[in-house]
């Protein structure tokens, strides 16, 4: 008999974990009869329903109201007889741990896609993935490593790292006076975009004397929005640095640009590093989560110390010097993402974890 698998989301909106349930569902649908629960069942975008409309998945939308959605997924589980149910965050988690332990669906699946959790959360999550859930997979082994050690019990852990849907062929960019950097992430102390800015500002000084001249993209959205722009006029870098907010041709951004940074402090496998790999791109990176997967030093790009805008700005400005290191690094980074993060592999790790449930 083929099984019955849920999926739990809390909505379909831009998020790296509506993404990765959204390709756990396509990915699964080959093998296994699979619902997909939007707990906020108004919260949907076209681009994630694009991506299934083809799969044999029922998308199921609830009303975003606890009590009923407690109720509506209890009903479901009992009538199709769900026998594992997978979770990315605490809000599916919630659902997951509760109301299937209730129906006793026997394999609970939760997910943690960070490898911090804030204050508030830590002990809810904890609590989930002890008691109530029977499994919890995460997309990084930092991740694991960190939280086993405030009291997470490291044997319910199993990791599976993040799927790329690879559409976009290798790009081969030519030679230009002119480079382009770009970033690409939420507005968020996370993301430490200040000492990007800084390593911005000291590698401004140091190309006065070269030729080669550049420009940053940051690019996104959020909380630390306008303290970012303040940063950029108190370092006088309004010509150099170009913030770009949600724009709809994000594409085009990731094929003008030349070099990838990310500064984040903590990750979990990062979506916005594995996009710029599609794209061709070499990294400069902090070693934040699993970015030593994505990052192969001197192969692809380089790993700099968290906090470090010297660092950061003399890595970028070797590979701004030296086209045919970019160039190479550029290929490197495409035939990490295409080998190692392939959705043919993201299916093979999770029927393989399934298989080997009880």
């Amino acid at each position: 008999m083929t099984k019955k698998i849920v999926i739990i989301t809390q909505t379909l909106l831009s998020g790296g974990a509506e993404k990765q349930s959204v390709y756990l569902a396509k990915v699964l649908s080959k093998n296994f009869k699979v619902y997909l629960i939007v707990l906020k069942g108004n919260s949907i975008e076209k681009k994630f329903l694009d991506i299934i409309k083809d799969e044999n998945v029922e998308i199921i939308r609830l009303s975003g109201i606890l009590f009923k959605n407690i109720i509506d997924t209890y009903k479901l589980f009992k009538k199709e007889k769900i026998q594992i149910i997978f979770s990315y965050l605490a809000s599916g988690n919630f659902i997951n741990g509760i109301v299937g332990l209730i129906a006793r669906v026997p394999n609970r699946i939760g997910g943690i896609r960070n490898a911090e959790l804030s204050p508030k959360k830590q002990p809810f999550e904890r609590l989930f993935h002890n008691y109530f859930l029977t499994k919890t997979i995460s997309n990084s082994h930092s991740a694991v490593s960190g939280l086993s050690k405030l009291g997470f019990k490291g044997n319910k852990f199993h990791v599976i790292h993040n799927a790329f849907e690879l559409n976009q062929s290798y790009i081969s960019r030519t030679e230009n006076d002119e480079v382009n950097i770009i970033s690409v992430a939420r507005f968020v102390p996370q993301k430490d975009y200040f000492t990007a800015i800084e390593a911005i500002k000291l590698l401004n000084n140091k190309m006065k004397s070269l030729k080669n001249k550049f420009v940053y993209y940051l690019i996104g959205y959020g909380e630390m929005e306008q303290a970012i722009r303040d940063k950029v006029k108190e370092l006088d870098l309004e010509e150099t640095v170009k913030i770009i907010i949600k724009p709809n041709n994000l594409v085009d951004y990731f094929k003008r640009a030349d070099i990838f940074l990310s500064t984040s402090l903590f990750e979990g496998m990062s979506n916005s590093v594995m996009e710029a790999l599609s794209f061709s791109l070499p990294i400069i990176a902090t070693p934040a989560g699993d970015m030593e997967y994505l990052v192969k030093e001197g192969e692809n790009g380089y790993l700099c110390e968290m906090r470090n805008p010297v660092q950061i700005a003399n890595k970028l400005l070797l590979i701004i010097k030296d086209f045919a290191l970019r160039k190479k690094m550029g290929e490197k980074s495409y035939q990490i993402i295409s080998e190692s993060f392939s959705m043919d592999r993201f299916r093979n790790n999770y029927v393989t974890f399934i298989k080997n449930l009880n």
